[in-house]
């Protein structure tokens, strides 16, 4: 389920989001996901903490397999 540790294997590079535990949310237009159905290509990564940091998105399209790369 989600939200969900982000273990980011692919190295993305969130410069203000360092040394910490990556976080990521399914990033839909229109309304939160609800948890059923599928959650789409895109993420939010917020770095966990007392306040979440806001780290970036990240999609799946455009990336091979199951990784991700940063949205633009």
């Amino acid at each position: 389920g989600y939200p969900h540790n982000f273990n980011n294997r692919e190295k993305l590079v969130f410069p203000w989001c360092t040394g910490g535990t990556y976080i990521e949310y399914p990033l839909k237009s229109g309304a939160p996901f609800s948890g059923s159905g599928s959650p789409g290509a895109d993420r939010v990564v917020y770095l966990q903490g007392p306040q979440k940091t806001f780290c970036g998105c990240m999609t799946h399209t455009g990336a091979g397999g199951n990784n991700f790369v940063k949205c633009k």
